[in-house]
């Protein structure tokens, strides 16, 4: 009787190993549901085996997942039966990384931790392995790395119950907090929900969802710079683009009270644009502006709708293009994302857009719907193409 247990235990870990070798399919879509938030990063998922990655939050099942690009499926625990599940709290739906850390941090904002897991393997540790804890205020809605001349990466954290910002020193060497140092907390007069960095890297942009000033804080200063959009505001996005009077630091902020994405310049602290959209925004993206390429201008955004629209944003000639023009299709080009909205109302709506690393050329890029589909894109193209399955 023990052997005929045996063997059937045999015969079912034989099959999940066959499934996890050859049907990828079947681990992409049984295993990134619910999905809430992403990043792609540099990684090592195995020892002296560079590669690209994306680091997934799960917060219904308390963990972070990582699929390899270099292979097309998610990175295997040490067993080689199921995907790598790290453990992290039950209110994990941020990850974020940093250009120069080797590092992923993904934030819990109910219990207060940031958890730290390494990208790469070390002599002490393998990558992605069981993540160290970086403790922060609690309550935080978003956070972001700023990097400062001579002085190692800082976390930025939006606290909005408490009307401020928290920063952490990080240590580049460990990726966890730096002791040594310290900052102070950023006081503002509204509650910070979300926040964008700079492409130049040394200045946060503050949404505001009860009032219609955002805030721009420069690395190092004690007082955030306030600019009225005029209404309540809660996704950005940042970059660096030629908008029509040279190359310069800006943000896209997406209102929350109306269909509208309004351009402000960061440099010069004002608005510069505003687009009337046709859905309402739910999710905006800027590419990095050496590899766009999109109707003949390397200036140019993605917004996607509540009801599956992606549509590109013309950024060329902002300061001198007329109202009725900037709203032409000309300038909005649109398009709906079929293949997702046919899944129904709750996975026509995005939780996050990935930007792809750059690799040479135009990036690939994902969006990740709440239902845990992936959609995929090329840079400066129209056809987006699910790779998962709800």
């Amino acid at each position: 009787m023990k052997r005929k247990y045996f063997l059937v235990a045999l015969l079912l870990v034989s099959t999940l190993v066959f499934l996890s070798c050859d049907n990828k399919a079947l681990l992409i879509d049984t295993d990134l549901a619910r999905i809430s938030d992403g990043v792609a990063v540099n990684c090592e998922p195995f020892p002296d085996k560079a590669s690209r990655c994306l680091v997934f939050t799960q917060p219904w099942n308390e963990q972070i997942r990582i699929y390899d690009l270099g292979v097309n499926a998610l990175i295997p625990s040490p067993t080689g039966i199921f995907p790598l599940a790290v453990k992290v709290g039950k209110y994990t739906t941020i990850v974020r990384s940093h250009p120069q850390l080797n590092f992923s941090y993904a934030l819990d904002s109910v219990e207060g931790k940031l958890f730290v897991t390494s990208n790469v393997h070390s002599s002490s540790a393998q990558s992605f392995s069981a993540p160290m804890v970086i403790n922060t205020a609690q309550g935080a809605s978003d956070f972001v790395f700023v990097e400062s001349d001579n002085f190692p990466p800082v976390a930025v954290l939006a606290i909005p119950g408490r009307q401020m910002l928290s920063r952490i020193v990080i240590d580049p060497v460990s990726g966890l907090q730096d002791s040594t140092l310290s900052m102070p907390d950023v006081l503002l007069s509204f509650m910070p929900q979300q926040l964008a960095l700079s492409a130049d890297h040394k200045s946060v942009v503050i949404s505001n969802a009860q009032g219609s000033f955002i805030g721009i804080l420069k690395a190092g200063a004690q007082k955030a710079t306030l600019i009225d959009i005029g209404g309540p505001s809660i996704k950005i996005a940042a970059g660096n683009m030629d908008l029509g009077a040279g190359p310069e630091n800006f943000a896209i902020i997406l209102r929350i009270d109306k269909a509208e994405a309004v351009v402000v310049s960061l440099d010069h602290e004002k608005v510069i644009k505003r687009f009337q959209l046709s859905q309402a925004p739910t999710q905006i993206y800027i590419p990095n502006p050496s590899t766009a390429n999109f109707k003949d201008s390397s200036a140019w955004a993605i917004v996607i709708s509540a009801y599956s629209q992606l549509s590109y944003l013309s950024l060329r000639n902002l300061y001198t293009v007329s109202d009725d023009e900037l709203n032409s299709p000309s300038y909005v080009s649109s398009t709906d994302l079929a293949d997702v909205k046919s899944l129904g109302a709750r996975a026509s709506l995005a939780s996050a857009i990935i930007p792809g690393l750059d690799n040479g050329g135009a990036r690939e890029c994902y969006i990740i719907f709440e239902t845990g589909v992936i959609a995929k894109f090329i840079e400066g193209q129209s056809e987006v193409k699910k790779i998962s399955a709800d």
